[in-house]
């Protein structure tokens, strides 16, 4: 008898997970209007390898912050080192 009833309960356990699981993979994708294909593009490549993407980008920032900013920019750094 008491056998029965965990298989019963397995058996409805395993249902709700897959319709839980059904209820997951059935959302529809996101549309962002004319930028789909752009974020398609570039999430593809984020997934790949975002270290070729955010090492330049921040190299980049960072002169950039320095050529603008100039000193000041290593005083921001290191008023936001010491609050964090």
């Amino acid at each position: 008898m008491n056998n029965l009833y965990s298989k019963q309960f397995e058996n409805q356990l395993l249902k709700k997970l897959k319709d839980k699981r059904n209820e997951i993979c059935a959302i529809a994708p996101q549309e962002m209007g004319f930028l789909t294909p752009l974020y398609k593009r570039l999430t593809a490549r984020l997934k790949i390898s975002p270290w070729k993407i955010f090492l330049p980008f921040s190299l980049f920032l960072s002169f950039l912050s320095q050529i603008l900013l100039g000193h000041w920019s290593t005083k921001i750094v290191s008023v936001l080192q010491a609050s964090f």
